[in-house]
């Protein structure tokens, strides 16, 4: 692989005068590490379980080590083995597994078809579980052992997308023998490269390294500990310092963790990342009035919001996809929704608010959520748009599905595969996690499930269907993306073979050298 900086990495580089160092020229540092050493990760957000078929998003992050998907995720975001060593559609309606041989989780107990139809069976029985899970369990008539290794998923109707939700949590499986464990959610059973060894919820998780791994050679560390640090600050100190080996730092920092001894700073723009507001509480809100989501809509200037938050790094977005993205349409860029205040005025008072609206948002305790929250609160004001913050700890983001907000700030990725539709699904649709309310959206509701009847191909009519689905978020302003900027990483000299990736850091070829 060749070393490529990015467009972001280029620009930074001009602005700060140090060039980025690409990922492949760590990966390919000394090769010999310290098989004793433990590996310090840290990030922004916490756990309060570690149960896979009930958490989602950025809180799997912390669970890639412990669970094996059937279907993996490459660094690009490519489909690629897991437990199952191949997968082909029989038909559009049945979806064969073919599973390694010789797996075992960490208890022991080996991996077979049973273990796969019983972790699928727990799936349907959750009273909670994540919704990539909930739409696997919709989408599944049966499951069916065909022989030990060979399991068939029986589909209710052609649904090409379940390959795609099983490289979530909702693929990642679970000993059979801890499937009814009471305790699962902070002693998780899988079959991934780490295993538990002590959990503090919200603070750190740290795991001993799986000598019975299928993947002969890995991991490479024998303990890999994942910490919780809010503070982009102290994440910063931590790495420099040597307490923390990696870890996720803000594009204010670049100039000071580039300059700093003894570390890089490597940056990851594939599945470019930003913040952005998500409407959740729908039918009781009057946020489920469409006039009224369009005039928050006119009330966010991206660009006041780039050059603050991002320094002048983020590209402004009005949709959930970067301009590389096959779903983005060219129909609405930045410009097509300008910050307007006497439109937005115009708005509310045709939905019926002459006098304004009270909103609550809810933002996580991080420096550059914090100051992003207060920055909108200040566009919205002239507007007469009344927004409070509802601050809370990263761990309590479930808050804001439990309708105990309007509105919400989080940060979201436009993944390359597949392409955008579960994306738009979970942030912008009904039934999606982040998604807004209950109201429907027919036409747009109608597109997804078309997407869902063809194979995962980036032909010409899928891309179409994926682009006005796109449309229609911004449209309907059924969510509200401000920027994207690539990921940026903070790593100290002593770690060996880190290579960012679109969903996180992979753990497997990590290693500290000789003598750190």
């Amino acid at each position: 692989m060749n070393m490529k900086i990015s467009r972001y990495a280029k620009v930074i580089a001009a602005l700060c005068a140090v060039p980025l160092m690409g990922a492949p020229a760590l990966a390919e540092q000394a090769a010999e590490v310290n098989p004793a050493a433990t590996v310090v990760y840290a990030h922004d957000a916490g756990n309060d379980s570690l149960d896979p078929h009930v958490e989602a998003g950025v809180r799997l992050r912390a669970m890639w080590p412990i669970y094996e998907q059937l279907i993996k995720l490459a660094p690009d975001g490519d489909r690629i083995p897991g437990l199952a060593e191949s997968w082909e559609w029989v038909d559009p309606m049945t979806l064969q597994f073919n599973l390694r041989d010789g797996v075992t989780f960490h208890d022991g107990a080996p991996l077979n078809a049973e273990a796969v139809r019983l972790n699928f069976e727990r799936m349907a029985g959750l009273q909670v579980r994540s919704d990539d899970v909930t739409q696997l369990v919709k989408a599944i008539d049966s499951v069916e052992v065909v022989s030990d290794l060979v399991v068939q998923l029986k589909l209710k109707e052609p649904n090409y997308l379940i390959e795609a939700y099983l490289v979530t949590g909702a693929g990642m499986m679970i000993s059979p023998n801890a499937l009814n464990n009471a305790d699962l959610d902070v002693r998780p059973v899988g079959a991934g490269p780490y295993k538990i060894k002590e959990f503090r919820a919200g603070d750190r998780i740290v795991l001993s390294r799986f000598e019975d791994y299928w993947d002969a050679g890995k991991p490479r560390a024998a303990q890999l500990e994942i910490v919780s640090m809010p503070s982009a600050e102290a994440r910063l100190n931590a790495v420099q310092s040597g307490q923390v080996h990696v870890a996720n730092i803000l594009a204010s920092q670049l100039g000071r963790a580039q300059q700093a001894p003894g570390m890089s700073v490597i940056t990851e723009e594939r599945g470019s990342s930003g913040p952005t507001v998500f409407n959740y509480k729908g039918a009781e809100s009057k946020l489920s009035n469409k006039l009224v989501r369009q005039a928050i809509n006119h009330l966010i200037s991206r660009d006041a919001v780039v050059a603050s938050i991002s320094r002048g790094n983020g590209i402004p977005t009005v949709q959930l996809f970067s301009k590389a993205h096959p779903a983005y349409s060219d129909k609405y860029p930045p410009e097509a929704v300008p910050y307007d205040v006497d439109k937005a005025k115009a708005l509310l008072a045709e939905a019926g608010y002459p006098d304004g609206i009270d909103l609550k948002l809810l933002v996580l305790n991080r420096e550059d959520d914090i100051r992003t929250g207060e920055l909108l609160v200040g566009l919205m004001q002239p507007a007469n748009v009344r927004l409070s913050l509802m601050i809370v700890d990263p761990t309590r983001f479930p808050a804001f599905r439990q309708g105990e907000t309007d509105m919400a700030l989080g940060n979201w990725r436009d993944y390359p595969l597949p392409d955008g539709q579960i994306s738009m699904q979970a942030a912008a649709y009904p039934g999606g996690r982040n998604s807004p309310g209950k109201y429907n959206v027919p036409e747009g509701q109608k597109i997804l499930g078309e997407l869902s009847a063809l194979p995962l191909k980036r032909d010409e009519k899928r891309i179409s269907l994926l682009q006005r689905a796109s449309e229609i978020t911004v449209e309907e302003a059924l969510v509200y993306p401000l920027f994207f900027a690539p990921d940026y990483y903070a790593v100290n000299e002593c770690l060996v073979g880190f290579e960012p990736t679109i969903w996180g850091v992979e753990v497997n070829t990590l290693g500290v050298k000789p003598g750190c």
